[in-house]
């Protein structure tokens, strides 16, 4: 389901792109991918968070502590509904 992005959704997600990768050279090419394919809607983020970080299902692109910290920056991103924080 994709939908039309307002211009503070937009800045969420670009904020929260900016938060994960800043400081994370350690990913590869193929995690990057996968994380913008990820954050190219709310709703996306919202069901990775879901499965991912919140659930128990395992990710093959992201793990350890790249998925902690993404978890983590998706949390503090304002994104979630306030019920999934």
């Amino acid at each position: 389901m994709t939908g039309v992005l307002t211009v503070p959704d937009r800045q969420k997600i670009a904020s929260l792109r900016d938060a994960f990768m800043r400081n994370n050279m350690s990913l590869q090419s193929h995690q990057t991918d996968y994380v913008f394919e990820v954050t190219d809607t709310i709703q996306g983020i919202q069901r990775f968070h879901r499965l991912y970080c919140a659930g128990d299902d395992k990710n093959p692109y992201l793990f350890g502590r790249n998925l902690d910290k993404f978890c983590q920056e998706i949390t503090s991103s304002g994104i979630l509904p306030i019920g999934a924080r």
